[in-house]
């Protein structure tokens, strides 16, 4: 069945009264009202993106960094104690020769050649000791007996 053409003039009469409503100043008020209300929508909901997205950013920054903090904090922790553990091994290294050599000394008969053997060796001994250590840069010892192991 094929399509009927209507004439030019029968859709002009139906079309240009219609053609006046679009043209009439409430329905482009009303066109420009919906136009700027869906611009402001669009911006409102651009300005809400923006704003979600720095908050979110912001705080994914914040718990990055202290993320960072902490573990640089615990790794810095982790050195001091590795660190104080080495010393105090070598604290008691360091007791042990000096009871050690006193313990010689007073099993030693008492010439003064063997006691300055004895010191030299004792002394030889501390020295290398210190030496070795990385970090020592000045030592002082202050020996009491019997503070590691009791005399005997």
């Amino acid at each position: 069945m094929p399509i009927k053409r209507l004439p030019w003039s029968v859709l002009s009469g139906w079309v240009r009264p219609h053609l006046g409503f679009w043209r009439s100043s409430y329905a482009m008020h009303s066109i420009m009202g919906l136009l700027f209300l869906l611009i402001a929508l669009f911006a409102i909901g651009m300005f809400l993106l923006s704003h979600l997205n720095l908050s979110y950013s912001q705080q994914a920054m914040y718990e990055l960094r202290r993320d960072q903090i902490r573990d640089v904090f615990f790794t810095g922790l982790v050195r001091i104690d590795a660190r104080q553990i080495s010393l105090e091994r070598e604290v008691a290294t360091l007791a042990a020769i000096g009871e050690t050599f006193y313990r010689l000394s007073r099993e030693q008969p008492d010439s003064p050649k063997a006691q300055r053997l004895l010191q030299s060796q004792l002394e030889k001994t501390l020295q290398s000791r210190l030496e070795s250590e990385v970090g020592v840069s000045g030592a002082g010892l202050w020996y009491q007996p019997g503070i590691v192991a009791p005399a005997g």
